[in-house]
């Protein structure tokens, strides 16, 4: 694998004889350094002379199921990339569905992209 491969990350649970789910998504492979925009950056342990290491960037811009969300159940990391997502997804769509005249669409776009918060 190398930055600018396109894969699938499809994590899921499977209950035994009882029925599965799976949340798919499209990513990139991305080279990620200290300096870099990426949600994991900052936690970098070493940056290995400067080479950094590979990470995901995700394409698929969908907004994740709020219902299906239990954000008691989230870290604080695990919240935030999920913020930071919803607010990449509004901000990319959003302006798009503005310009199409997509009235509908954007308000659905905008209350699903909300902050999920603990409460």
């Amino acid at each position: 694998m190398k930055p600018g491969h396109i894969l699938s990350n499809e994590p899921g649970f499977y209950k035994v004889d009882e029925y599965g789910i799976r949340h798919e998504d499209l990513v990139e492979i991305v080279a990620i350094t200290k300096e870099s925009d990426h949600p994991r950056a900052k936690n970098l342990v070493g940056d290995y002379d400067g080479r950094g290491v590979l990470g995901f960037s995700t394409l698929t811009m969908v907004p994740h199921q709020r219902e299906c969300i239990d954000a008691a159940m989230l870290d604080d990391l695990e919240l935030s990339y999920i913020n930071n997502y919803h607010k990449r997804v509004l901000s990319t769509l959003g302006p798009k569905l503005k310009e199409r005249g997509l009235v509908q669409d954007l308000e659905w776009l905008e209350r699903e992209c909300q902050p999920i918060v603990r409460g």
